[in-house]
Order: structure tokens, then sequence, then C-alpha cells
């Protein structure tokens, strides 16, 4: 029987990519049997605080403000796929000893996540473009009111690509994740049946 260790990379408020470093050398260094998972953004469960709140947004707002650069590049985790590979991992011996990105089917712009988001509400929405500096402003008062909605440190990330290459884990672990265009649909089914929309 052998020791089996699974380090999930969840983004929290104060943690950087730093001490995730840090936290990754000292699992490398302990001797234990481990396989790391890296999930990219993760939505739909109750935990969400991303794709949640975009979905609240897209369904109040008939004209929804596009922050940051709309060719930025997501590529979120649904939930039940995460725990299906990591579940995979787990009973995978080739898993050991090794390190996993995983994501989404495929990349997605924001406006089109955005697009996604409308259409699984079944809403026709407007979007406008925010300039970055003014989306920077907008993002530095909202934080300073205590709005959990938007921030600075949210604006600066709407613009970085974050994108995933996961073929070690399909190769490995069968990894075959859901489009957001299928999970998205689940997200606000999920939603909408818990009362949340």
């Amino acid at each position: 029987l052998w020791g089996f260790f699974v380090a999930i990379y969840v983004h929290f408020k104060l943690t950087t990519n730093t001490e995730y470093r840090r936290i990754e050398g000292e699992i490398l260094r302990s001797g234990l049997d481990y396989t790391i998972i890296r999930p990219t953004m993760i939505y739909g469960n109750a935990r969400d605080h991303n794709i949640h709140k975009l979905v609240h947004v897209v369904n109040r707002l008939p004209i929804v403000p596009v922050i940051g650069s709309d060719k930025a590049r997501l590529q979120p985790i649904y939930a039940q796929d995460l725990a299906a590979v990591i579940a995979r991992a787990t009973l995978e011996p080739r898993a050991v000893g090794q390190a996993y990105n995983v994501a989404g089917k495929e990349p997605i712009e924001y406006l089109e996540l955005l697009k996604c988001i409308a259409a699984a509400l079944g809403k026709r929405r407007f979007f406008i473009k925010v300039p970055y500096p003014l989306a920077l402003l907008a993002g530095y008062i909202a934080e300073k009111a205590g709005s959990d909605l938007v921030n600075v440190e949210r604006v600066r990330r709407m613009s970085e690509d974050r994108t995933f290459d996961y073929t070690a884990a399909a190769k490995d672990l069968g990894f075959a994740p859901r489009s957001f265009q299928e999970g998205i649909k689940l997200e606000v089914a999920a939603m909408r049946q818990e009362g949340l929309i």
C-alpha cells in the first residue's frame, strides 16, 4: 500500500504564485507518494465565487460591462470534471510523482464566455467594453467601498490569458473535460433550482 497525496491549486484571496510554488516544493521534498493536480478557475458548485458572480451580473443587467480585454482567454473547469480527474488520479499508478494541469475543454475569450452565460440564461444582452484605466479606477473605488463583486486584482486578472495545456492529464488519466457551453448550462440550471437566480 502506498501513500497518496493530491494537492489542489485553488485561488484564495491572499495566496500568491510564490506561495503555490513553495507549497509544491514542500510536497516534492516530503518523501511521500504524491500527485499534484493544478486546476484553472473552477466553476459549477456552491463555492464558485467567479462564474456565479458573472451569472448574477448578466442576469440582472441589460447592458453588461466588459472589463479588461474582451479577447483575454479563460479555460474554466467544471467542478465535476475536476472531481473525476482527482478520483482517477488516486487509482492510476502512473500518476504517482506527477503534476497535471487540468482545465476546461478549450480556451474561451472573455466576451464569448459572457455571451455563453447570457445564452444559458435565455437573456438578450448588450456588451460594452470598459477602458482598462477606467476599470482600474472602478475596481479601486469598489474595493474601498467593500464590494466583493469587483476590485483592483480582479480587474488586472481580467486582462490575463489563463489557459492550460492538459495533454498529460488526458494521456495518463483519460481526462476529457466538458466545454464551457455545456458546463454553464448545468450551472445556470443548478442556480435556478437552488433559487439563486
